[in-house]
């Protein structure tokens, strides 16, 4: 019986979305030291009709006070080549209309308020479609997506965007991210599993 249960065990841990990548940022660059933004990324094991894989990502931001300011977009560069596909309704802070600005191929520019071009060729990115954003004022703010990769998951760098909307000044985070140091390896998280679930019995 103990066998069986070492397998079941074994089979269920495979089953589990695997943690691919998280890691923490602190805003160094944007000027208006907005707050922290952790980024993880899971690897759902699966793959579409076209053979891309699938990945589920939590974007986490845990911002400052900063009046009169606005998150209202934030990018993903996921490889050194082609975006990411989000192909999910994406969930995002409650009252907001975060969606995908991924709706054409090649270079589009859907925030205008930006003044900016945002490459959807190479960036993975999602905006308040029909609002202003989330304010900075000390929420927590967290959004949730799937996204399709053809290509090798090797994360480049880390972009969110704001706003001011009494001034109509904008800014953005802008930074590169680490090397692959930062992975969590699939062995760690089940060991990790193993020792919160498990005791072994000695025979």
């Amino acid at each position: 019986m103990g066998t069986k249960k070492l397998s079941g065990l074994i089979l269920a841990l495979f089953m589990i979305p695997s943690v691919c990548m998280g890691l923490t940022i602190t805003d160094n660059s944007s000027g208006l030291d907005s707050g922290a933004y952790t980024l993880t990324i899971l690897d759902l094991g699966t793959q579409n009709a076209e053979g891309a894989n699938q990945y589920q990502a939590m974007f986490l931001a845990e911002t400052n006070i900063v009046e009169g300011w606005r998150i209202d977009a934030f990018q993903i560069k996921l490889d050194t080549s082609a975006a990411g596909l989000i192909y999910d309704p994406i969930t995002g802070p409650p009252g907001s209309t975060f969606t995908t600005y991924q709706n054409s191929p090649g270079v589009v520019n859907l925030l205008s308020r930006h003044n900016g071009i945002f490459p959807v060729n190479s960036f993975t990115g999602v905006y308040d479609a029909t609002g202003p954003g989330v304010l900075l004022n000390g929420t927590d703010y967290e959004w949730v997506f799937k996204f399709s990769l053809t290509t090798t998951l090797e994360p480049q760098a880390l972009q969110v965007l704001f706003y001011n909307d009494v001034t109509g000044k904008t800014t953005r985070l802008s930074q590169s991210l680490p090397e692959p140091g930062i992975l969590i390896l699939l062995g760690i998280a089940m060991s990790a599993i193993g020792v919160a679930s498990w005791r072994i019995r000695k025979l």
